[in-house]
Parts: C-alpha cells; sequence; structure tokens
C-alpha cells in the first residue's frame, strides 16, 4: 500500500497540470484544486455564471449570424433582381437590333427585286414597243401588198378578153398595165 501511495499521478481535473504522489493528491490537492467542480457553493456559482455567460454570448453570436443570414439573402435577392433586369434589358435590346437588321435586309432585298422587276418591265415595254411599230411596219406593207394585188388582179381582168389567161399573157397584161 505503501507502494501505491508513492506512485506518480496527474490532477485528474480538467485544465490542471499538477503532478505528485497519490497520497499528496489525496491529502491536499484535491481539495483545493482551483479546477474542481466539486469545490463547494462558490465553485457552483462560478460555474453557473460562466454557463450563463456562455449562452449569453452563444445567443448573441447566433443572433448575430441571423441577422447577418438575413442581410445577406436581401442583398442577393436584389443582386438577382437587378441581374435579371439587366438580363431582360440585354435580352429586349438584342431582340430589338435582331429586328431591325431582319428589316433592312428584307426590306433591302425588296427594293433590289422591284429594281429588278421594273428593269424588266421596262425592257418589256420596249421590246412591246417595238413590236407594235414592226406590226404596224407589216400592216402597212400588208395594206400596200393588197392594193397591188387589187390591180394586178384589176389589170388582169381587162386584159383576159374572153381568151385564156396563161401565165405568159398574165405577165405580158401586168407589164402593160404597169407601163401605163
Amino acid at each position: 500500500m505503501r507502494l501505491i501511495k508513492q506512485l506518480v499521478v496527474n490532477c485528474c481535473n480538467e485544465g490542471c497540470s499538477w503532478q505528485g504522489c497519490l497520497s499528496s493528491l489525496l491529502q491536499g490537492h484535491q481539495n483545493n484544486c482551483n479546477f474542481s467542480i466539486r469545490r463547494g457553493d462558490d465553485l457552483d456559482k462560478k460555474v453557473e455564471q460562466l454557463v450563463q455567460t456562455l449562452e449569453t454570448q452563444l445567443m448573441l453570436k447566433i443572433s448575430t449570424l441571423e441577422i447577418k443570414h438575413q442581410q445577406d439573402i436581401k442583398e442577393l435577392k436584389l443582386k438577382h433582381e437587378q441581374d435579371i433586369k439587366e438580363l431582360k434589358l440585354k435580352v429586349i435590346s438584342t431582340y430589338e437590333e435582331d429586328i431591325k437588321e431582319l428589316e433592312l435586309k428584307v426590306i433591302s432585298t425588296y427594293e433590289e427585286d422591284i429594281k429588278e422587276l421594273k428593269l424588266k418591265l421596262q425592257q418589256s415595254e420596249n421590246r412591246l414597243q417595238l413590236l407594235e411599230e414592226k406590226e404596224k411596219e407589216l400592216c402597212e406593207k400588208e395594206k400596200q401588198a393588197a392594193v397591188c394585188c387589187t390591180s394586178i388582179f384589176c389589170n388582169v381582168i381587162f386584159c383576159y378578153d374572153e381568151q385564156e389567161l396563161t401565165a405568159e399573157r398574165f405577165i405580158l397584161c401586168y407589164e402593160t398595165r404597169a407601163q401605163s
């Protein structure tokens, strides 16, 4: 037993760094240790005050964190709303630019098509006018040919004199009448 009392031991109270023999621990240190939670009412009050202080500080920190968290959420919501507004404006702006560009392309294409059609129309009108002029010329030539044929036919009738009309006689009659 004496050997056991001579064993070197550490104080078992948390936070205490005392070392010594077991007998010293049991006789003096154990009852006087500042880290002992069994030191009486005074120690219990200190522990209660410490726990209360820690709880208060913890609650204060939690409250502060909750307030900070709410502020962060509000800031994020505002930033998100602003980002959405900016994105909408950007999309609308891009959409409007695309529409304007498309309108210009369509208008340009139609203007080119209209120019081409006007040119083709002008060419067609010019061709029609030429054809009408040629038709008039042909009509004049046909009228002259008809008058000429009528004249020849009349001449042939005068030359006929109840004789058989041959090709030679027709030419002879025609030449005679043409000279007169």
